[in-house]
Protein backbone atom coordinates (compact mmCIF):
# COMPACT_ATOMS: atom_id res chain seq x y z
CA UNK A 1 0.00 0.00 0.00
CA UNK A 2 1.64 2.98 -0.97
CA UNK A 3 1.67 6.38 1.49
CA UNK A 4 1.22 9.06 -1.76
CA UNK A 5 -2.49 10.28 -0.92
CA UNK A 6 -4.04 10.66 -4.02
CA UNK A 7 -5.43 14.30 -5.24
CA UNK A 8 -9.46 14.15 -5.00
CA UNK A 9 -10.58 15.06 -8.39
CA UNK A 10 -12.58 18.98 -8.38
CA UNK A 11 -16.33 18.51 -7.64
CA UNK A 12 -17.80 17.95 -10.92
CA UNK A 13 -19.34 21.67 -11.89
CA UNK A 14 -16.28 23.69 -9.18
CA UNK A 15 -14.70 25.87 -10.16
CA UNK A 16 -10.34 25.74 -8.65
CA UNK A 17 -9.68 28.93 -6.37
CA UNK A 18 -7.60 31.40 -7.54
CA UNK A 19 -4.05 31.53 -5.11
CA UNK A 20 -2.38 34.85 -6.07
CA UNK A 21 0.13 37.37 -3.88
CA UNK A 22 -2.17 39.56 -0.93
CA UNK A 23 -2.07 42.78 -1.32
CA UNK A 24 -1.47 44.81 2.32
CA UNK A 25 -3.92 47.09 3.81
CA UNK A 26 -1.49 50.00 5.27
CA UNK A 27 0.91 50.22 2.56
CA UNK A 28 4.13 52.77 3.10
CA UNK A 29 2.50 55.27 1.05
CA UNK A 30 -0.76 55.49 2.68
CA UNK A 31 1.04 55.27 6.16
CA UNK A 32 3.32 57.89 4.70
CA UNK A 33 -0.15 60.39 4.19
CA UNK A 34 -1.06 59.39 7.87
CA UNK A 35 1.87 60.32 9.50
CA UNK A 36 1.90 63.60 7.21
CA UNK A 37 -1.74 65.23 7.77
CA UNK A 38 -0.94 63.86 12.08
CA UNK A 39 2.09 66.41 12.05
CA UNK A 40 -0.15 68.99 10.00
CA UNK A 41 -2.76 68.79 12.85
CA UNK A 42 -0.26 68.77 15.38
CA UNK A 43 1.74 71.84 14.03
CA UNK A 44 -1.90 73.43 13.51
CA UNK A 45 -2.79 73.06 17.75
CA UNK A 46 0.88 73.96 18.86
CA UNK A 47 0.50 77.06 16.74
CA UNK A 48 -2.72 78.34 17.95
CA UNK A 49 -2.70 76.83 21.24
CA UNK A 50 1.30 77.75 22.36
CA UNK A 51 2.75 79.91 19.64
CA UNK A 52 -0.19 82.73 18.92
CA UNK A 53 -0.65 82.31 23.21
CA UNK A 54 3.19 83.40 23.84
CA UNK A 55 3.23 86.05 21.26
CA UNK A 56 0.13 87.73 23.04
CA UNK A 57 2.07 87.24 26.91
CA UNK A 58 5.12 88.51 25.25
CA UNK A 59 3.02 91.78 23.80
CA UNK A 60 1.71 92.52 26.86
CA UNK A 61 4.98 91.99 29.03
CA UNK A 62 6.56 94.58 26.39
CA UNK A 63 3.53 96.98 26.70
CA UNK A 64 3.90 96.96 30.31
CA UNK A 65 7.63 97.52 30.19
CA UNK A 66 7.08 100.70 28.06
CA UNK A 67 4.37 101.72 30.69
CA UNK A 68 6.56 101.02 33.20
CA UNK A 69 9.38 103.31 31.61
CA UNK A 70 6.81 106.39 31.04
CA UNK A 71 5.73 105.85 34.63
CA UNK A 72 9.51 105.60 35.90
CA UNK A 73 10.44 108.72 34.05
CA UNK A 74 7.43 111.06 34.94
CA UNK A 75 8.41 110.09 38.47
CA UNK A 76 12.24 110.88 38.36
CA UNK A 77 11.16 114.32 36.69
CA UNK A 78 8.44 114.83 40.11
CA UNK A 79 11.35 113.65 41.96
CA UNK A 80 14.08 115.97 40.29
CA UNK A 81 11.01 118.92 40.57
CA UNK A 82 10.17 118.13 44.28
CA UNK A 83 12.40 120.41 45.83
CA UNK A 84 11.59 123.87 43.80
CA UNK A 85 7.84 122.64 44.37
CA UNK A 86 8.23 122.60 48.15
CA UNK A 87 9.68 125.78 48.28
CA UNK A 88 6.90 127.32 46.07
CA UNK A 89 4.43 125.42 48.28
CA UNK A 90 5.92 127.30 51.78
CA UNK A 91 6.22 130.30 50.19
CA UNK A 92 2.44 130.01 49.20
CA UNK A 93 1.80 129.05 52.30
CA UNK A 94 3.50 131.89 54.47
CA UNK A 95 1.88 134.32 52.08
CA UNK A 96 -1.64 132.90 52.22
CA UNK A 97 -1.50 133.38 55.79
CA UNK A 98 -0.39 137.23 55.73
CA UNK A 99 -3.60 137.60 52.91
CA UNK A 100 -6.37 135.62 55.15
CA UNK A 101 -6.74 138.35 57.93
CA UNK A 102 -8.20 140.43 54.47
CA UNK A 103 -10.67 138.26 54.02
CA UNK A 104 -14.31 136.91 56.09
CA UNK A 105 -13.23 133.30 56.97
CA UNK A 106 -16.36 132.11 58.53
CA UNK A 107 -20.04 133.00 59.48
CA UNK A 108 -18.65 134.56 62.88
CA UNK A 109 -16.53 136.82 61.04
CA UNK A 110 -19.65 136.97 58.67
CA UNK A 111 -22.15 138.04 61.23
CA UNK A 112 -19.75 140.80 62.76
CA UNK A 113 -19.76 142.48 59.87
CA UNK A 114 -23.64 141.92 58.90
CA UNK A 115 -24.78 143.16 62.15
CA UNK A 116 -22.05 145.44 63.50
CA UNK A 117 -19.45 146.81 61.55
CA UNK A 118 -22.21 147.97 58.40
CA UNK A 119 -24.79 149.29 60.21
CA UNK A 120 -21.69 151.05 62.43
CA UNK A 121 -20.61 152.40 58.99
CA UNK A 122 -24.06 153.46 58.02
CA UNK A 123 -24.29 155.43 60.87
CA UNK A 124 -21.05 156.97 61.22
CA UNK A 125 -21.94 158.19 57.79
CA UNK A 126 -25.51 159.50 58.26
CA UNK A 127 -26.96 157.14 55.85
CA UNK A 128 -30.37 155.56 55.71
CA UNK A 129 -30.66 153.78 53.05
CA UNK A 130 -34.19 153.11 51.11
CA UNK A 131 -33.24 149.62 50.66
CA UNK A 132 -30.12 147.26 51.14
CA UNK A 133 -30.25 144.30 48.29
CA UNK A 134 -27.77 141.20 49.74
CA UNK A 135 -27.14 139.65 46.15
CA UNK A 136 -26.20 136.56 48.05
CA UNK A 137 -27.33 133.74 49.84
CA UNK A 138 -26.49 132.71 53.17
CA UNK A 139 -26.96 129.64 55.50
CA UNK A 140 -25.83 129.88 59.04
CA UNK A 141 -25.28 127.10 61.15
CA UNK A 142 -26.96 126.47 64.52
CA UNK A 143 -25.04 123.80 66.22
CA UNK A 144 -26.54 122.05 69.18
CA UNK A 145 -23.55 122.91 71.71
CA UNK A 146 -23.73 126.96 71.03
CA UNK A 147 -24.31 128.07 74.69
CA UNK A 148 -26.63 130.64 73.29
CA UNK A 149 -28.30 131.28 69.85
CA UNK A 150 -27.31 134.17 67.71
CA UNK A 151 -29.54 136.56 65.92
CA UNK A 152 -29.71 135.82 62.35
CA UNK A 153 -32.09 139.07 61.36
CA UNK A 154 -29.80 142.44 60.59
CA UNK A 155 -31.61 145.53 62.35
CA UNK A 156 -31.64 147.02 59.10
CA UNK A 157 -33.25 144.77 57.19
CA UNK A 158 -36.89 145.62 56.04
CA UNK A 159 -39.32 144.09 58.10
CA UNK A 160 -40.87 142.27 55.53
CA UNK A 161 -37.86 141.32 53.98
CA UNK A 162 -36.00 140.69 57.38
CA UNK A 163 -36.90 136.61 58.20
CA UNK A 164 -36.25 135.36 54.84
CA UNK A 165 -33.14 137.53 54.22
CA UNK A 166 -30.65 134.81 55.32
CA UNK A 167 -31.13 131.03 56.28
CA UNK A 168 -30.39 128.90 59.08
CA UNK A 169 -29.76 124.90 60.14
CA UNK A 170 -29.63 123.46 63.45
CA UNK A 171 -26.82 121.18 63.74
CA UNK A 172 -28.59 118.41 66.37
CA UNK A 173 -26.87 116.04 68.57
CA UNK A 174 -26.10 112.88 67.49
CA UNK A 175 -26.58 109.79 70.58
CA UNK A 176 -24.11 109.56 72.48
CA UNK A 177 -22.41 112.63 70.97
CA UNK A 178 -20.31 114.43 73.27
CA UNK A 179 -19.21 118.31 72.96
CA UNK A 180 -16.75 119.18 70.72
CA UNK A 181 -13.09 120.37 71.77
CA UNK A 182 -13.53 124.17 70.85
CA UNK A 183 -9.40 123.67 69.09
CA UNK A 184 -11.02 121.05 67.11
CA UNK A 185 -14.22 122.54 65.83
CA UNK A 186 -13.97 123.44 62.06
CA UNK A 187 -15.24 126.80 61.34
CA UNK A 188 -18.87 126.52 59.88
CA UNK A 189 -20.02 128.91 57.00
CA UNK A 190 -16.99 128.59 54.80
CA UNK A 191 -17.39 128.61 51.08
CA UNK A 192 -17.37 125.93 48.93
CA UNK A 193 -14.84 128.04 46.54
CA UNK A 194 -11.29 129.22 47.36
CA UNK A 195 -13.00 132.80 46.81
CA UNK A 196 -16.38 133.87 47.06
CA UNK A 197 -17.54 137.76 46.43
CA UNK A 198 -20.67 138.70 49.22
CA UNK A 199 -22.05 141.58 46.58
CA UNK A 200 -24.08 144.23 48.66
CA UNK A 201 -26.51 146.96 46.54
CA UNK A 202 -27.66 149.88 47.98
CA UNK A 203 -30.57 151.86 46.70
CA UNK A 204 -31.89 155.45 47.10
CA UNK A 205 -29.02 156.93 49.44
CA UNK A 206 -29.51 160.83 49.80
CA UNK A 207 -26.02 161.82 49.96
CA UNK A 208 -23.71 164.54 49.44
CA UNK A 209 -20.26 164.29 47.58
CA UNK A 210 -18.69 164.66 50.57
CA UNK A 211 -20.90 162.08 52.50
CA UNK A 212 -20.32 159.71 49.88
CA UNK A 213 -16.40 159.90 50.50
CA UNK A 214 -16.90 159.74 54.21
CA UNK A 215 -19.17 156.75 53.48
CA UNK A 216 -16.40 154.72 51.61
CA UNK A 217 -13.36 156.58 53.75
CA UNK A 218 -15.79 154.83 57.27
CA UNK A 219 -15.72 151.35 55.55
CA UNK A 220 -12.37 151.52 55.05
CA UNK A 221 -11.40 152.07 58.50
CA UNK A 222 -13.59 150.03 60.54
CA UNK A 223 -13.85 147.28 58.46
CA UNK A 224 -10.19 146.40 60.14
CA UNK A 225 -8.18 145.95 56.79
CA UNK A 226 -10.70 143.64 55.19
CA UNK A 227 -10.47 143.57 51.70
CA UNK A 228 -13.65 145.03 49.76
CA UNK A 229 -14.57 146.77 46.37
CA UNK A 230 -17.07 150.18 45.79
CA UNK A 231 -17.29 148.33 42.19
CA UNK A 232 -19.37 151.78 41.05
CA UNK A 233 -22.16 154.74 42.32
CA UNK A 234 -24.32 156.67 40.33
CA UNK A 235 -26.53 159.76 41.32
CA UNK A 236 -29.83 160.42 40.03
CA UNK A 237 -29.52 164.39 38.58
CA UNK A 238 -33.68 164.39 38.77
CA UNK A 239 -33.59 163.41 42.47
CA UNK A 240 -31.96 166.56 44.07
CA UNK A 241 -33.17 167.22 47.33
CA UNK A 242 -31.94 169.54 50.51
CA UNK A 243 -32.30 173.31 50.76
CA UNK A 244 -28.90 173.94 48.97
CA UNK A 245 -30.13 171.36 46.69
CA UNK A 246 -26.52 169.26 46.83
CA UNK A 247 -28.09 165.92 47.89
CA UNK A 248 -28.92 163.68 45.57
CA UNK A 249 -29.89 160.14 45.49
CA UNK A 250 -27.11 157.22 45.04
CA UNK A 251 -26.97 154.18 44.44
CA UNK A 252 -23.67 152.02 44.83
CA UNK A 253 -22.27 148.43 44.49
CA UNK A 254 -20.25 146.94 47.01
CA UNK A 255 -18.41 143.58 47.62
CA UNK A 256 -16.89 141.80 50.71
CA UNK A 257 -14.89 138.52 50.12
CA UNK A 258 -14.99 134.84 51.84
CA UNK A 259 -12.22 132.67 51.26
CA UNK A 260 -11.64 129.23 52.23
CA UNK A 261 -7.81 128.41 52.19
CA UNK A 262 -8.79 124.28 52.61
CA UNK A 263 -10.68 124.58 49.29
CA UNK A 264 -9.56 123.87 45.67
CA UNK A 265 -8.94 127.23 43.21
CA UNK A 266 -10.52 126.94 39.75
CA UNK A 267 -9.30 129.10 36.95
CA UNK A 268 -12.26 130.94 36.39
CA UNK A 269 -12.52 134.44 37.61
CA UNK A 270 -14.50 134.54 40.74
CA UNK A 271 -18.02 136.92 40.71
CA UNK A 272 -17.67 139.85 42.34
CA UNK A 273 -14.20 141.20 41.61
CA UNK A 274 -13.47 144.70 40.74
CA UNK A 275 -14.81 145.63 37.58
CA UNK A 276 -17.15 143.07 37.13
CA UNK A 277 -20.28 144.79 38.68
CA UNK A 278 -21.61 148.63 37.06
CA UNK A 279 -24.40 150.90 38.36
Amino acid sequence: MSSTRRQQPPAKGGKQPETGPRVPVFTPQIMGIVFLVLIIVAGVVFYKGFYEKKVQEIASLEDQIGKQKQNNDTYKRKAEMLPNAQTVRAIMDEKLEEVQPMFIMDQDEMREFLFYTFPDVLVRSNINPYGIIIDFEWNYTLPWWYDTPFETIPDWSPPDEGPSLFTWTYKSRNEDEKEPDPESIEPFGQPDTFIQALTIHLEEVPLTYEQLKRFISNLQKLFGGKLYTVHCFRNDSGEISGFLRVITLYEMDISIYMMNPTAGASGDMPEGMPGSETC
